[in-house]
């Protein structure tokens, strides 16, 4: 679970909420999922970019991203879900490319 296990992140952070956090592993995960298997791609592809990626965009590790940007972090990481080519061609064909966070929560609650 990295740096930041569940309960250790600051209270007002992604990561001090159970569902903030599931979402957004959730969608780094579908985002690896779909990005590995890009045509183009002449390196290994490292699962740890995103995390850079999103550090950077954001300042901070992701679980240690202010709450308030929640929508800001999952919207960032759809557009990225949906510029991959297995995005591309899913939503071309009306395939959901992930679930709504009202869904992943329902189906995930713990």
């Amino acid at each position: 679970m990295g740096m930041f296990g569940a309960g250790s992140a600051p209270p007002g952070t992604i990561g001090s909420d159970g569902d903030a956090t599931r979402y957004v592993k959730h969608l780094i995960d579908r985002y690896n999922e779909y990005a590995k298997s890009e045509p183009s791609r002449t390196r290994k592809f490292a699962f740890a970019v995103i995390y850079k990626v999103i550090e950077r965009k954001f300042g901070s590790n992701w679980k240690l991203i202010s709450l308030n940007q929640f929508e800001d972090v999952c919207t960032f990481l759809k557009n990225r879900i949906g510029r991959t080519r297995i995005g591309k061609l899913n939503a071309a064909k009306g395939y959901p490319l992930f679930s709504s966070f009202e869904v992943f929560t329902i189906k995930n609650r713990k």
